[in-house]
């Protein structure tokens, strides 16, 4: 478990990271702006992070909007002195894609 993660989760800190660095037919990957809400595992033990992306690069050329983050795909995770307000309006704090919550909003 990544305790940075749940640290921004907790104060509503913004993450800013590396992500997708593999090459794709869409290029490369890139730095995202993530205000994050959701963080756990699947039943198959794979860690991922559900979160609100501000800003950044998307492999789906939509960098704004609800993503979720594969957290083994993270690279140089820092969390941001910027903060946000709370819940982003269509949360599910029952995301059904994570079975066991580390933390959450």
């Amino acid at each position: 478990m990544n305790e940075d993660v749940c640290e921004a989760i907790e104060t509503q800190h913004v993450l800013a990271f590396e992500y997708g660095h593999e090459e794709t037919d869409e290029g490369p990957g890139g730095c995202r702006v993530v205000e994050p809400h959701v963080y756990g595992e699947t039943a198959d033990g794979e860690e991922l992070l559900r979160g609100y992306q501000t800003g950044g690069y998307s492999a789906s050329r939509e960098p704004v909007g609800w993503k979720l983050f594969d957290v083994a795909e993270i690279e140089d995770l820092v969390v941001t002195t910027e903060s946000f307000d709370g819940p982003r309006p269509e949360y599910e704090p029952e995301d059904p894609a994570v079975e066991d919550v580390y933390c959450r909003l």
